[in-house]
């Protein structure tokens, strides 16, 4: 399904899958992301376009949630442990098909959790977290 705002000269619709590869070309935080099309099962991407060039996107990713992490005290500076407890996380999640996965993590925790999400191969990302609850369909 697509809109088109005739005033704007805009066409509002979402990418089929064969068109993931043109985010990595539109630029915007996409810009030369060379995985969004292997994403396809996961995301949908609404795109505002303009005679075919895209705009404006607002990608809707399935992604994995990893809440909390947490070690005791005593064994946080055990790499082995953590490390096992990381292995058994990748194998539920590549069971489960899962690509991405993301854990936030309190500023006031930051000086402790992060270097161990660090050490465990996860990187901070950009921007600050928002959410919020979508209306149901009427």
């Amino acid at each position: 399904m697509s809109t088109v705002l005739a005033d704007l000269n805009l066409t509002v619709r979402t990418l089929p899958d064969n068109e993931l590869h043109r985010i990595a070309e539109a630029g915007g935080p996409m810009a030369g992301h060379p995985q969004a099309h292997s994403l396809a099962d996961k995301v949908k991407i609404p795109v505002l376009e303009r005679d075919g060039q895209i705009l404006g996107y607002w990608v809707l990713s399935d992604l994995t949630h990893m809440e909390p992490l947490w070690l005791a005290p005593e064994i946080r500076h055990q790499p082995k442990a953590a490390m096992a407890l990381l292995a058994q996380v990748y194998t539920e999640l590549q069971a489960a098909g899962v690509r991405f996965a993301f854990a936030v993590i309190d500023e006031a925790d930051e000086a402790v959790i992060g270097p161990m999400a660090a050490h465990l191969g996860l990187k901070p990302l950009p921007g600050k977290l928002y959410g919020g609850f979508i209306p149901p369909k009427e």
